[in-house]
């Protein structure tokens, strides 16, 4: 969701560094070992050391250009890319619990979008 991280307080585009997991800490390390037990240590801090924000900065200003030169279209077309491609890693994705997860994030933006722009008419008035 992007909006304020209400467990920090700040906004989660502000922060910079890996992608956080959103799997449970129990299969995380049982991944983890999986996944990281052919990496070289300095191929991990070389990773994590990364400029993220410069990154994040780079990512911005090209779906901003793809917005403006090919529109919404372009933003649809490539979640669409996601889609498919999660879906092959797991036919089972969404669980019934990630939707309600996913859905209950856009409704708190909802509610933010719909109280900033009930600030923005309070102050035409």
């Amino acid at each position: 969701m992007i909006g304020r991280d209400r467990r920090r307080g700040s906004d989660r585009r502000q922060r910079a560094g890996p992608p956080a997991c959103v799997e449970s800490k129990t299969t995380h390390r049982r991944r983890r070992h999986d996944i990281l037990s052919g990496m070289k240590p300095e191929d991990v801090r070389a990773y994590a050391q990364r400029a993220w924000k410069a990154a994040e900065t780079r990512k911005q200003e090209h779906w901003a250009r793809e917005y403006v030169e090919h529109g919404p279209q372009a933003t649809f077309e490539a979640s669409q890319v996601l889609w498919r491609h999660m879906r092959s890693l797991r036919p089972d994705w969404p669980s019934p619990e990630e939707r309600r997860e996913d859905l209950a994030h856009h409704i708190a933006l909802k509610q933010l979008i719909d109280r900033a722009a009930g600030a923005f008419v309070a102050a035409h008035r």
